[in-house]
């Protein structure tokens, strides 16, 4: 099983105001196997990665972009992860808590989004179905796209660039690495849609503009489909439709959260080491 650790420090030195200074995961969750963690198809190592973006944020805003992970990640995509919407009561009125109390609703939140990733279909396959090799290149393909990430938040800060302003050089380390972390051999339609998917929309969470990166799909598809090329464009046309969908509005309404109704007080209290089960 694995335990997500939310640590927090002060803003400023002197200041009431709290952010995540650091996310620490230890073991790691169940998958749709059955008999155990199987071959995973779009490596984990890419679902914790992109958690690690609420670094640096107030656990307000970071409580918005894990429920956000929640809802855009969803292999289904209409409606959040039948985990935590499930939970739902247990995160409802997040902004009134003590700082100690949404460091652990956080530290949940985050468990329930690994856990409800790994349990959708089609998350790993046992290595004797036949349907991955294996993987490999996980870390270096991880360290690609966080210098991606790195460089164009850096460059343009919250001014999203036009398309001529992306590299080629950087578009072909984007397609590259994503596929790197793509574990799929099998010639399903449904599989390939969903798992090419969770491939992108994971990825596209990784950097910043991601409208800019979704053009990249259907190169994504030519490089991981090589040889069936009617097979190819089928998967590309589906997931493209389903990457224009987007319900996060949607679910913050729902829950009753999101930045245009947080507190803007300032944040108290201190870390969390709690990683409780629910």
């Amino acid at each position: 099983m694995m335990i997500a650790r939310v640590r927090t420090k002060e803003k400023r030195r002197g200041s009431s105001e709290r952010v995540i200074e650091e996310l620490v995961f230890s073991g790691r969750m169940p998958t749709n196997v059955a008999s155990g963690q199987g071959d995973h198809t779009v490596a984990e190592g890419l679902l914790r990665r992109v958690i690690h973006k609420v670094v640096g944020q107030r656990r307000n805003d970071a409580f918005a972009v894990v429920l956000d992970l929640v809802i855009n990640s969803s292999l289904s995509a209409d409606k959040a992860d039948a985990i935590v919407e499930k939970n739902q009561p247990h995160y409802q009125g997040f902004a009134d808590k003590s700082g100690e109390d949404q460091n652990r609703l956080l530290e949940d939140l985050i468990q329930d989004y690994v856990r409800a990733a790994n349990k959708r279909a089609y998350t790993a396959f046992p290595r004797k179905a036949a349907k991955t090799a294996g993987g490999g290149g996980e870390r270096a393909a991880l360290k690609q796209l966080d210098l991606l990430s790195v460089k164009y938040y850096d460059n343009y800060k919250q001014e999203v660039p036009d398309e001529h302003h992306i590299a080629e050089q950087d578009r072909q380390i984007f397609v590259a690495n994503v596929c790197t972390l793509v574990d799929y051999a099998g010639d399903d339609i449904e599989e390939a849609v969903k798992i090419v998917q969770r491939a992108m929309v994971t990825a596209l969470e990784r950097v910043p503009f991601y409208v800019i990166w979704q053009s990249l799909l259907e190169r994504v598809t030519a490089k991981l489909i090589v040889e069936d090329a009617a097979f190819r464009d089928d998967v590309t046309e589906k997931v493209a439709a389903i990457l224009t969908k987007s319900y996060v509005e949607e679910y913050r309404a729902a829950w009753c959260i999101g930045p245009s109704v947080w507190d803007e007080g300032e944040d108290t209290d201190e870390e969390s080491s709690s990683g409780t089960e629910h």
